[in-house]
C-alpha cells in the first residue's frame, strides 16, 4: 500500500500556522483506490527565462475545479513553478514535508526568492499520488487544502512536481 501525505498551509495564516492533513481514505473510511502508478505522468517543462512552464493538464484539472466550484480560473506562472519545482526537489531530499523550509524559508520567501513580487501567496504540499486528477482530489477532500486552491484572491498558480512530491503554489502579484 502507497504511503499519501499532504499538508496544506492556510492562506490566512500563512506564516505563521501548518493546517490540513490527509490520508488515502474517503470521509466515510473507504480506502481510496488511485488505480496503476503511471511512472511517466511528470509532464516534459519547457525552460523560460522565468522558469519552467507545461503544467497545461494540470491547469486543467485545476481550473476545472475552480469553475465548478464559482471560482475565476488561474494562469500558470513561470515564476511560481520554479519555486514550487525547486521547493519539491528540496523535500524530496530533504525527507519531511513542512511548509518551513530546511534553511527556514516560508512559501512567501520562496515566491519572493523566484521573483514573484505577490500580495497573496498559499501553499499545498502532497507526496505518493500518481496523477493530476488524484492529488486535486485529496486536496479537494481536505478543508485547508480546498481552500487554498478555491481562494479567490489567486491568479496564478505554480506546480512543483519531483518523483513522489507535489507543491502548488497560488498567488497573486502585486
Amino acid at each position: 500500500m502507497r504511503h499519501l501525505t499532504l499538508l496544506a498551509l492556510p492562506a490566512l495564516q500563512l506564516l505563521t500556522a501548518c493546517g490540513g492533513g490527509a490520508d488515502a481514505y474517503l470521509p466515510d473510511g473507504t480506502p481510496v483506490d488511485f488505480g496503476p502508478w503511471d511512472p511517466d505522468p511528470i509532464p516534459q517543462l519547457r525552460e523560460t527565462p522565468d522558469g519552467p512552464m507545461g503544467y497545461g493538464d494540470f491547469a486543467l484539472v485545476l481550473n476545472e475545479v475552480r469553475t465548478d466550484n464559482g471560482t475565476r480560473t488561474l494562469e500558470e506562472n513561470a515564476k511560481l513553478n520554479r519555486a514550487s519545482r525547486d521547493y519539491a526537489d528540496l523535500i524530496g531530499q530533504s525527507g519531511p514535508l513542512s511548509h518551513t523550509g530546511p534553511d527556514g524559508s516560508t512559501p512567501g520567501d520562496r515566491a519572493r526568492e523566484a521573483g514573484y513580487d505577490y500580495s497573496f501567496i498559499a501553499e499545498n504540499l502532497a507526496r505518493g499520488y500518481p496523477s493530476d486528477e488524484s492529488v486535486v482530489d485529496a486536496w479537494m477532500n481536505s478543508d485547508g487544502h480546498r481552500e487554498n486552491m478555491l481562494d479567490e484572491r489567486a491568479e496564478d498558480f505554480g506546480l512543483g512536481r519531483v518523483g513522489a512530491n507535489w507543491v502548488l503554489m497560488v498567488g497573486a502579484e502585486k
